[in-house]
């Protein structure tokens, strides 16, 4: 689980989600690389968030999503929930969703602004059938998990924690490479 992160990047593709897996992003932004400073994509399955024959769970939640994602793959066992999202673009799922479990609603999208007055965003029509039940278990990752407490691990392990950290102006952020003593 994913909690108030900025990502803005270059790599094209921000996040792969592919086999069996449950995974929630509540709060934050995905800005993905664009071919050039502030270009729109020019690729028409350009897309920063990618479910490639994912089998299970992933939702977005309340965050900014300046990028498409796109669901792949024949797996009916995809489920995808996007609530509350705030893209820059009409299109936020590319291809069109193939599958009963891929949902946006309850979204907005950002407008340009034409008359001051007037809302920065406007409503993004839901897509697919967002049953009850269906969403609640789609949000029981979020409502279940807790922060764990701090405990020692083994000396063998690697223990690697990133709080507030921003990364800008690079072409690899962060690389971690092990060290055998």
């Amino acid at each position: 689980m994913v909690q108030d992160m900025w990502y803005e990047g270059a790599p094209l593709t921000f996040m792969k989600l592919t086999g069996p897996g449950i995974f929630t992003f509540s709060g934050g932004q995905i800005a993905s690389g664009r071919p050039g400073p502030n270009a729109a994509p020019t690729d028409p399955n350009f897309s920063g968030v990618a479910l490639d024959n994912f089998r299970g769970r992933a939702t977005f939640l309340s965050m900014g999503f300046q990028t498409r994602a796109m669901v792949a793959g024949d797996d009916a066992s995809c489920n995808l929930l996007m609530m509350g999202i705030v893209p820059d673009s009409v299109v936020l799922l590319v291809p069109p969703p193939p599958k009963p479990h891929v949902v946006v609603t309850k979204s907005r999208r950002m407008v340009d602004l034409k008359t001051e007055g007037e809302p920065p965003t406007v409503p993004l029509p839901d897509q697919g059938n967002a049953e009850p039940e269906w969403i609640l278990s789609m949000l029981e990752q979020l409502r279940t998990d807790r922060p764990r407490t701090l405990t020692a691990i083994s000396l063998e392990a690697t223990d690697l924690r990133f709080y507030r950290v921003k990364v800008e102006n690079c072409s690899t952020a962060i690389h971690l490479q092990a060290q055998r003593p």
